[in-house]
């Protein structure tokens, strides 16, 4: 479940592909793509609510990796645009 919560993630991220990487780094574009599916009704569960830390941790692992789906779709995201993921999705109610 874990896995295919990410994965989930991963490809949300994949539909703000088409931004440049300065519109990236306005987070909350990003963010309201993750809600479809990670919001606190939605069927997979909420990405708010973790430390921002725990989030960061498994994009770095997820952009970094080789086999994975989310690795196409993270990986021309900087290391500052993860973290302003990671920080808000951790501060969203």
């Amino acid at each position: 479940m874990r896995g295919f919560c990410l994965l989930c993630l991963l490809c949300l991220l994949w539909l703000a592909r088409p931004l440049s990487a300065a519109e990236t780094a306005d987070s909350a574009l990003i963010l309201n793509s993750c809600a479809t599916c990670h919001s606190a009704t939605a069927g997979i569960p909420a990405l708010p609510h973790h430390q921002a830390d725990a989030i960061l941790t498994q994009l770095h692992a997820l952009r970094d990796g080789e086999n994975t789906v989310m690795h196409r779709l993270l990986a021309d995201l900087s290391a500052e645009e993860l973290q302003a993921i990671a920080r808000q999705l951790a501060a969203t109610p």
